[in-house]
């Protein structure tokens, strides 16, 4: 016999989520979300530095290469100190170079410093290299 309005006690109804619970697991994977978007922007950052450096460096060796030439291809080739700046798809680069006879004839030294801002300091990219000018 069923009686009305009278609780059986083992026979509970199965509760569900309550509005707290719900909010302490939004709360939960929002801080989740914000910390993967923190760390994904960080390496993006990482990245662009990189990328920056590496288009440097291809711009470096590119231009020592072009001195190489000039020093092997000239009857005298000139020394000393030069400096400019460059502008590629990315940035402005400020540039230094020195050329040096070396201690052996025929021998020169580039020493190439690119510099550029970056995020409140001063990068560099530093190239040495050394041409061995034969005389025929």
């Amino acid at each position: 016999m069923l009686k009305i309005g009278i609780k059986d006690p083992r026979n509970k109804p199965s509760s569900g989520f309550s509005l707290i619970e719900i909010m302490v697991a939004v709360c939960v994977l929002s801080i989740g979300t914000v910390l993967v978007l923190q760390s994904n922007m960080m390496s993006l950052n990482v990245f662009g530095r990189y990328l920056n450096r590496l288009e440097v460096i291809r711009w470096a060796d590119n231009k020592i290469t072009q001195v190489k030439e000039e020093i092997t291809k000239s009857d005298v080739p000139e020394t000393g100190t030069s400096n400019g700046s460059t502008k590629t798809n990315r940035k402005a680069y400020d540039w230094q170079m020195d050329i040096e006879t070396g201690d052996l004839p025929g021998v020169y030294s580039i020493h190439l410093d690119v510099s550029w801002p970056e995020e409140g300091r001063t990068a560099h990219v530093y190239r040495d290299s050394y041409v061995l000018k034969i005389k025929r």
